[in-house]
């Protein structure tokens, strides 16, 4: 609160209010501002009072990114298809709805799906990416898939108010899945039939028995 004096002949004074910096995510505020008690013989007309309108700050839908335990992930190919689950996070605010694209890139036919979307209630701040490692039975050395999150939709803001609406983290964007070597790609060695069961006479002088090892399989 304050008093404002008029001087003789001044039609026009100023006030500040100042607004308080406090970091914590929060949606739209307001408050007014009222003239009252006029004294001298002075009125309050109409304008007597004025509301100050806070926009949503300090990223109150907040930051998108996925978790640090999902950044990087080994993952195996089983004789079946195995889901795996990528965790995704809101940090800062978690005020209004939301809907994250996501997309992957690199070895795709070793995964399903390849791209998608995850959303976020109010008030949730982790959300699950789930996909699955496809078995395909061939064999195949180490490969990598890069799952990014390309955009964040807030729902329900437009206009003026998409400045204030949740975006990607840069940094936790990208997960990177390394889908270890499968179904011996390098190839399983043994002993050729014919060598598995060898009869040989004690010689009389030094002798040399060859057998053979053969490639089973390969990549």
């Amino acid at each position: 609160y304050g008093e404002l004096r008029f001087a003789p002949g001044d039609s026009e004074l100023e006030i500040a209010v100042n607004v308080l910096d406090d970091n914590i995510p929060e949606r739209e505020e307001y408050f007014r501002v009222a003239l009252k008690n006029p004294k001298g013989g002075a009125e309050i007309g109409f304008g007597g009072q004025v509301t100050v309108f806070i926009p949503t700050n300090d990223d109150a839908h907040g930051v998108i990114g996925f978790a640090q335990e999902s950044l990087y992930m080994e993952v195996e190919e089983l004789d079946q298809s195995n889901l795996i689950s990528l965790s995704v996070e809101r940090r800062r605010g978690t005020f209004g709805r939301l809907t994250v694209h996501w997309a992957a890139n690199g070895s795709l036919t070793d995964i399903f799906p390849t791209s998608g979307v995850v959303s976020f209630s109010e008030g949730q701040s982790v959300a699950a990416l789930t996909l699955s490692v496809v078995a395909d039975g061939v064999p195949e050395v180490r490969e990598h898939v890069t799952v990014s999150l390309l955009d964040v939709t807030t729902v329900g803001l437009e206009g003026p108010a998409l400045a204030e609406a949740a975006t990607v983290d840069p940094r936790r964007a990208h997960a990177l899945l390394s889908i270890l070597a499968n179904g011996s790609p390098y190839g399983v060695v043994g002993w050729h039939l014919d060598s598995l069961f060898t009869a040989a006479q004690e010689p009389e002088s030094k002798t040399t028995m060859l057998v053979s090892p053969c490639l089973l399989t390969h990549a």
